[in-house]
């Protein structure tokens, strides 16, 4: 748990918590952090420093999946349905990222998270 600490910062701890059932649906949680929580939207001709914003902001996601603490989600596609894809990393789309088994015990070893919380 203590390698995994030095390797995120405080607002992926932010993102992580934001990811526990109680946090998603609780307005306050959201509005508090949302300047973390909440993806920039940005465009084409968005400025250079929104485009350098949600590059960080999707590198921290990613980091997290990385680590094993936040699992990508895909959509159900029916027989015959071709999957999307992103446009930026040419891989499947993901519908959202949830928080994995591991990222749910370190919540609990830090007091985010409650023994029997999902």
């Amino acid at each position: 748990m203590l390698k995994l600490l030095r390797e995120i910062d405080d607002d992926q701890i932010i993102i992580l918590a934001g990811k526990l059932r109680r946090n998603e649906g609780d307005q306050d949680y959201q509005e508090r952090h949302a300047a973390i929580i909440t993806p920039p939207r940005v465009h084409l001709d968005s400025p250079r420093g929104e485009l350098d914003k949600d590059a960080l902001f999707e590198l921290a996601r990613m980091e997290l999946v990385r680590l094993g603490l936040l699992a990508p989600t895909f959509k159900s596609l029916k027989k015959g349905e071709q999957p999307e894809f992103d446009q930026k990393t040419g891989m499947m789309k993901q519908q959202s990222r949830r928080l994995t088994p591991l990222g749910r015990m370190l919540l609990r070893h830090i007091g985010l998270a409650a023994e029997d919380e999902i």
